[in-house]
């Protein structure tokens, strides 16, 4: 692994990270005010609520670093998913904030990067059907 995949791998994990980390604190601001009852139909959407950006975060995350890197797609995906978890796990560990660090997140987190990467490269083979693999950019 190169010094500039890395930097790659570190970018989407960051955008992925910040994407998270904005949404939850939303999440808890509204949660501040509606102080939803446990087994609601509150508690079910402030779970909802909590699992979408990390979708929306990973899928964007795997898009974007597989359009940079060349290589394997699910690779690719799931090196940028454990590394967003990494990150995720000690932001909140320093702030002392409970986690979702817990199993469903890491697959969210895993199966929206690959997805992601999935798009990008089957984007790339529409655009380029003559060319096999993506070159890597600067």
């Amino acid at each position: 692994m190169s010094l500039h995949n890395l930097k790659q791998y570190f970018a989407g994990s960051a955008l992925s990270v910040g994407i998270i980390i904005l949404s939850l604190l939303g999440v808890e601001i509204i949660t501040i005010f509606v102080n939803p009852e446990p087994y609601s139909i509150f508690d079910t959407v402030f779970f909802l609520l909590k699992i979408l950006p990390h979708i929306v975060g990973g899928y964007l995350a795997g898009y974007l670093v597989t359009k940079k890197i060349a290589g394997d797609h699910i690779i690719i995906g799931i090196t940028t998913a454990v590394l967003t978890y990494i990150i995720e796990v000690f932001y909140f560990a320093i702030l002392g904030n409970k986690t979702l660090s817990d199993i469903w997140i890491m697959g969210v987190l895993v199966i929206s990067n690959v997805a992601g990467s999935f798009r990008a490269k089957t984007q790339f083979n529409k655009q380029n059907p003559s060319q096999k693999e993506i070159v890597e950019t600067s």
